[in-house]
């Protein structure tokens, strides 16, 4: 149906129709804010300082931690394998947590605890971890 505006009636609709529109969007304004709105600078917010924070401060050692959150070791940030072979590109099935090739038994990442020494079987071969 068109809308004649000089027609008494469709000025009426047209009416009708602009003030309900008028009242919808004004339910839809957010009135109150609140508080917790009034001194809001997400530029400053807890939130972002936190996330900036984490970036810039490195974390604490957690006690008796012996490698990083990159199964880096803490004291010299050497990637040695756990086969204690300084030269060794990595000799275990890569690791279901962080895919290295570097991690035996269990994942390095966090670990506190190293292998102090690897002794091959039915030889005299055998590495020493030093620090």
């Amino acid at each position: 149906k068109s809308i004649n505006p000089s027609h008494p009636d469709s000025r009426k609709e047209m009416y009708a129709f602009t003030k309900a529109t008028k009242k919808e969007r004004k339910e839809l304004m957010f009135a109150k804010p609140g508080k917790f709105m009034e001194d809001f600078n997400p530029e400053t917010s807890a939130r972002e300082l936190r996330k900036v924070n984490r970036k810039i401060v490195k974390p604490t050692v957690k006690k008796n931690q012996m490698y990083d959150e990159n199964g880096l070791l803490l004291n010299d940030s050497r990637d040695l394998c756990d086969c204690l072979d300084t030269a060794c590109p990595g000799c275990h099935f890569p690791c279901s947590k962080c895919d290295s090739e570097k991690c035996g038994g269990e994942c390095r990442c966090n670990r506190k605890y190293v292998y102090e020494k690897v002794e091959v079987e039915g030889s005299n071969l055998s590495w020493e971890f030093f620090l």
